[in-house]
């Protein structure tokens, strides 16, 4: 039995909830959640404590193959009880034996022996006989305390003990497998790549980028960082054009999206960019109308022509290393907001007759109101 059903059976038969163990163990109800779904690991002093709580040892929560039964925890106290009065007992006749020793004044030598052979029966009883037990030919060992927990990325530390004996010795327990929601373990936050997106190798630059979805079939695509140990830094021409994706994670290692490369994707509605993206060029999400919202990382410096034209987006949020938009780049968008997380002079060209209000704001707070459609280039000044 796993440790999670073990809590939930102790809770189930106890009569205890899961908001009242949560407040008894100073944790909130979601964590005794991921207990009992074997989702996390409490810490070690939490498992102490829930063992004290319910009245059962450590090795019987956390050995896998220790079942619990309602006898479990009145064996254990017997045997201690047990194995306290029987110390109590020896200790009272090694105290009668002193008593009666002290009294007489000449003993013989056969009481003496006597003596003699009782207190080398107690050592051997309390000495020598475990360390003859220890030295089992083969240990049978069971994991009984855990030191460090095991995550989905490196192997726990524990101690495991024979059932035989009393040896005992450090172990390493097994890593933890992934459990992915969203693409994303919520273990440990490791991101499940998209598997048969087509990559493919510049041996000049010694760089890779996504050449095209492939034979991939997800909605929500996670874009390697590497590919056979070459750094993907592109997103081709056309790469997912005219495909049915919703959502596209774009890592740090990735410097351009090239022409075209997300083009005509109706069903994407968000994008999620990396710092270390340099250059979006022209057309690269145009007629993608369900995007309805940017934010730019801040090392971008370029957005081509067209770039998000006929898209619904109506905010944009820039970083600080734009310095250049060109003409039509939000076309035919609904965009009314567009904010510059630094301040300064920018030069407008290229206007077209299309009116609309959009108010940039700088991080100063400054700001101006332009009568065009954004379809302009404009620079820093």
């Amino acid at each position: 039995m796993r440790f999670a059903d073990k809590i939930m059976k102790l809770r189930d038969e106890q009569g205890i909830s899961q908001k009242q163990l949560a407040k008894h163990m100073g944790v909130s109800r979601q964590t005794v959640y991921k207990w009992e779904a074997d989702l996390s690991v409490p810490e070690i002093d939490k498992i102490k404590a829930i063992a004290e709580y319910f009245g059962v040892s450590c090795d019987e929560l956390l050995n896998d193959s220790v079942q619990l039964t309602e006898n479990t925890v009145k064996n254990i106290q017997i045997c201690e009880s047990n194995e306290l009065k029987n110390l109590t007992v020896e200790s009272d006749n090694l105290s009668i034996i002193t008593v009666k020793a002290n009294k007489r004044k000449k003993l013989s030598v056969i009481s003496t022996i006597s003596i003699v052979i009782a207190l080398c029966s107690v050592i051997a009883c309390a000495i020598i006989v475990p360390l003859l037990n220890s030295m089992c030919e083969y240990h049978t060992l069971e994991y009984t305390e855990i030191i460090i927990p095991s995550t989905c990325q490196e192997a726990g530390k524990g101690i495991a003990s024979c059932k035989k004996c009393i040896y005992r010795e450090k172990v390493s327990l097994s890593i933890k497998q992934h459990v992915y929601v969203e693409y994303e373990c919520v273990r440990c936050g490791d991101v499940q790549e998209s598997e048969n997106l087509l990559y493919e190798i510049d041996t000049s630059s010694k760089t890779a980028y996504v050449k095209s979805i492939g034979s991939c079939k997800d909605t929500k695509i996670i874009i390697s960082d590497t590919y056979q140990g070459y750094p993907v830094t592109a997103i081709g021409e056309n790469a997912f054009a005219n495909s049915k994706i919703e959502y596209v994670k774009i890592p740090t290692s990735v410097t351009e999206i090239r022409e075209k490369a997300f083009c005509n994707c109706p069903m994407l509605t968000e994008i999620s960019f990396s710092e270390g993206l340099i250059s979006i060029e022209e057309n690269s999400f145009a007629c993608c109308g369900n995007i309805d919202s940017l934010i730019l990382p801040n090392s971008l410096k370029t957005i081509g022509q067209c770039a998000f034209e006929k898209t619904k987006i109506n905010c944009v949020i820039a970083g600080k290393s734009l310095t250049k938009i060109e003409k039509n780049a939000f076309k035919d968008s609904r965009i009314i907001n567009f904010e510059f997380l630094i301040s300064g002079n920018w030069i407008i060209s290229d206007n077209i007759n299309e009116q609309k209000s959009i108010r940039f704001y700088a991080y100063t707070n400054n700001s101006q109101t332009i009568n065009d459609h954004c379809a302009f280039e404009f620079v820093r000044a």
